[in-house]
């Protein structure tokens, strides 16, 4: 089966080196260097374009990076206040005074979960779970959860939600641990969450 799975990857390997010029290779990573720089001096880089050409210009960038662009996008559309790191409230306050925590995942044709991380239970906030789906054979898509802090909770222990970092045993002595969970594009999970959570907000950010 090893033999067969390597044999494969060599073929796949030997398509993608005649398909992939040395000349396009070239182009993208200058592309890719023009658009790094700009995001370095520019912090809302696209927040004027529409929201697929958006998100397809932050895959560009690390994930790390392009996760809070999208974020201060979506609190800055929605007019919400942004919450400083240190008050431990959040990442932003909604118009009715709620605290909300906002995390977001970029699906695509390697990545079909929606991956949420860091999520800290001993925080009283609720939470906005945005996935955007850029599955080369899909339409364009963007799903909007809302959760209450309750929610959230529930689904924590539904999804057996995993430590964020280290192992079980590792964290067994502390308090205060960020939980991780992941749901697969178009499973049972992910279509109570359709059914449950969904939020019109997508046309706004």
């Amino acid at each position: 089966m090893e033999i067969l799975e390597k044999e494969e990857n060599q073929k796949v390997s030997v398509v993608l080196k005649n398909e992939i010029t040395k000349e396009y290779l070239n182009e993208f990573i200058k592309q890719q260097h023009l658009i790094r720089v700009e995001a370095h001096k520019n912090k809302e880089m696209g927040f004027d374009w529409g929201l697929e050409d958006f998100i397809n210009l932050m895959r560009t960038l690390p994930p790390q990076n392009y996760g809070t662009r999208i974020q201060n996008r979506v609190i800055k559309n929605l007019k919400f206040q942004k919450c400083k790191a240190s008050e431990d409230c959040g990442d932003c306050l909604d118009n009715f005074g709620d605290n909300y925590e906002i995390k977001t995942s970029i699906i695509d044709g390697i990545n079909i979960h929606l991956n949420v991380i860091k999520i800290r239970p001993w925080v009283k906030v609720n939470y906005y779970i945005i996935a955007f789906d850029c599955r080369p054979e899909s339409v364009f898509k963007c799903y909007f959860f809302r959760l209450s802090k309750n929610e959230m909770e529930q689904e924590l222990l539904i999804l057996k939600a995993n430590p964020s970092n280290h192992t079980q045993k590792s964290n067994e002595d502390n308090k205060n641990v960020d939980l991780r969970f992941s749901i697969e594009i178009d499973n049972e999970s992910w279509k109570r969450w359709v059914n449950k959570y969904l939020s019109n907000a997508s046309n706004i950010i």
